[in-house]
């Protein structure tokens, strides 16, 4: 549980240091109209109070996938709790607050409109497609999951498809006020509830679930071991791409690029663009984590004795046995594992109003997911949605589709499965494109683009990757796979009116190859040397931004220790050439602790630096970093790493950056 309320924290300091951060790069105009004022319409376009559209930004954002995801993904062990905490903080957040706040400055502009004035009109026409495709997708999975969940209590899964389907035509078509803004606070209660609810229960069990120090092994509590199955099923899907378009929605999402729009244009001020788009994203992070937590406990700590009923454990135990037995993993799926756990932890009234809240969640995400396909199509085509017959002609065709694409489902057994890992997939490399349209509108902007450039690196990796390594893609072996990896990359397609502008977008192509390489191939280091380290040195050089220096490139030098297995103690050197002659270098030595997940390769790192800037600036500056350790013998690494130092003197100076290093290990034996 330490684990679990580290990473709680972390999301929350996240969002007032870092989220100010972001907000103080993009400077919101609170004097500026929104498009809400100046471009009501009464349909779309329409002025809400700000705690209403936080709980429907929330809403839309928060469906299955922070909870379907988070479930799955905690197989992978603690992992999901670093993916999830860093991945929402540096990337999803990011993410959503520039898809949002873009979409302010332009008119309300949805994502495809977005993507082609900073990519193209080339990449504009595939994002269309793109983009209503995977909103298509999204609004039959959440048809079918909630679903699956309601049919427990009363009739069948085809009766509540079929209300369900009707809801979503209603509110597909009416006013966005007249449904969704009326009904959203009360799915938004419930989905809240669920989620402190269970939280609460967590402290008061305080199970012995999988902590980020843990071995894995050691942490299944099942008897026999063989009946979690956890193993088998990463061998399948490996950590590095799997857990990272596993856990989506709690993370990093790209259908959240379809869904900001809608708030852009209810958005009364830009000021409350980090607490809506931002604060969104770090609340459902929150409920990813704790689902994931949720989830370890059912399946490591052996929690599903606790809430499963005795005929349900003896049919399991039995089915075990045989020679086609499914292992816990296979045999509880995440629908069962949300249905039990609420039930059987929060009794009959509180499991109602918990399974309400799970089921409110991809409901008021697959309505908004239909609504915004209608919105995109309807611009791409210039028509006015003002009426009710446009707005049919669009609505009709689109849910004929996505019927088709229902009854597919529901009659192959395996449709759930198959159409959600496309989704997943899909889904990131939205966000993808929507990264690197974040990224061009800061570098024509001559802001800090580090801050969405290395998520559109880390994920645009990912998201290549699996295309190699799937079964149902390209299905090649693992090494091939994360080798081919850096080759398969988003060709930038945009637009450029003066040479500087040019020559970073060559230099980000550089970076784009290289990182993408290094990152493939760290992340299928094992770290099996983990354990016999006496001693470490490193070297490396690193690029960086502040907002008083703007870019900056330097060298360090580190030396440590293990102390014991996994932490090693640093100290540190470094040098910042600003390259500038107004502008000063810095010189700057620390202490650090790093933390080495053996099985994968990545480490954790804490540190404290003292900066000096040429006599005329002293600062104690605390950091944090993330990076992988990629052995290319038995003692040599290559070592690539994000990082960001906050300076409590003065905001300016607080600095993000990326560096790549060389790192020689000293073994006892």
């Amino acid at each position: 549980m330490i684990s679990f309320i580290l990473s709680l924290v972390a999301l929350i300091v996240g969002y007032l240091i870092y989220g100010r951060f972001v907000e103080r790069i993009f400077g919101p105009d609170e004097n500026r109209p929104t498009p809400a004022v100046s471009m009501a319409d009464g349909v779309d376009y329409i002025v809400m109070p700000s705690w209403k559209v936080f709980m429907i930004q929330f809403l839309n954002i928060a469906g299955t996938g922070p909870i379907f995801g988070a479930i799955m993904g905690a197989w992978y062990g603690p992992s999901a709790y670093l993916w999830i905490v860093f991945g929402c903080i540096f990337a999803g957040a990011v993410h959503d607050f520039f898809c949002g706040m873009l979409s302010v400055r332009h008119g309300g502009a949805n994502l495809p409109g977005l993507v082609g004035i900073y990519l193209g009109s080339g990449a504009k026409k595939l994002m269309m497609i793109f983009s209503v495709i995977l909103l298509l997708m999204v609004g039959v999975v959440f048809v079918y999951s909630p679903a699956l969940i309601l049919k427990d209590y009363w009739g069948s899964a085809l009766i509540w498809v079929v209300i369900i389907f009707i809801y979503y035509i209603l509110a597909t078509l009416l006013p966005i006020d007249k449904i969704i803004g009326r009904l959203y606070p009360i799915f938004a209660f419930a989905l809240l509830f669920m989620a402190l609810a269970l939280m609460v229960e967590l402290f008061i069990k305080m199970p012995a679930i999988p902590e980020i120090w843990s071995d894995l092994d050691k942490c299944n509590l099942n008897q026999p071991a063989s009946l979690l199955g956890a193993d088998s099923y990463i061998a399948k899907n490996p950590l590095f791409p799997c857990l990272f378009l596993t856990i989506a929605c709690g993370a990093i999402s790209g259908f959240h690029g379809t869904q900001s729009p809608l708030m852009s244009r209810c958005i009364p001020n830009e000021q409350m663009g980090r607490p809506i788009f931002y604060g969104a994203m770090i609340t459902e992070g929150i409920v990813a984590l704790i689902w994931a937590t949720v989830s370890s406990y059912f399946f490591y700590y052996g929690g599903w004795r606790e809430v499963v009923d005795a005929q349900t454990i003896n049919s399991f135990l039995s089915q075990s046995n045989s020679a086609d037995g499914k292992t816990l993993v296979q045999y509880f799926t995440a629908p069962n594992v949300v249905e039990n756990v609420c039930t059987g932890w929060l009794g009959l009234f509180g499991g109602i109003l918990s399974v309400f809240g799970v089921v409110a969640a991809p409901i008021t995400s697959g309505d908004t997911a239909f609504r915004s396909a209608r919105l995109i199509i309807a611009d791409t085509l210039h028509l006015e949605q003002k009426s009710i017959a446009k707005r049919l002609s669009i609505a009709i065709p689109l849910f004929a589709v996505a019927l088709g694409l229902l009854v597919w489902q529901m009659e192959d057994k395996d449709g759930f499965n198959k159409l959600w890992q496309w989704f997943g997939w899909s889904n990131q490399t939205l966000a993808v494109f929507t990264l690197w349209t974040e990224t061009i509108y800061l570098v024509r902007n001559h802001k800090n683009y580090w801050i969405t450039l290395i998520p559109a690196l880390f994920m645009t990796t990912v998201c290549s990757t699996f295309l190699f390594i799937s079964p149902m893609a390209a299905g090649l072996n693992h090494t091939i796979s994360y080798i081919s990896g850096h080759c398969y990359r988003l060709v930038l397609q945009m637009e450029q009116k003066t040479s500087t502008i040019k020559s970073i977008v060559n230099m980000k192509k550089l970076i784009l190859f290289l990182s993408a390489m290094l990152m493939t191939l760290t992340a299928n280091a094992q770290f099996k040397e983990g354990k016999g380290y006496l001693g470490a040195s490193l070297t490396g050089l690193n690029t960086n931004w502040n907002s008083k220096h703007g870019f900056n490139i330097g060298a360090e030098a580190k030396a440590g220790f293990f102390f014991t297995d996994d932490w090693m103690l640093l100290a540190q050197a470094g040098f910042q050439h600003n390259g500038k002659e107004d502008k000063p270098d810095n010189l700057e030595a620390g202490l650090g602790i790093r933390y080495y997940i053996e099985q994968n390769g990545l480490y954790l790192g804490l540190n404290c630096k003292y900066i000096h800037d040429n006599h005329s600036y002293n600062d104690v500056m605390p950091g944090v970093e993330i990076g992988y350790a990629f052995f290319i013998n038995r003692s040599v690494t290559i070592e690539p790493a994000v990082y960001y130092n906050h300076s409590f003197n003065d905001n300016d100076y607080s600095t993000v950056g990326f560096k790549l290093g060389l790192g020689i290990y000293l073994f006892d034996d």
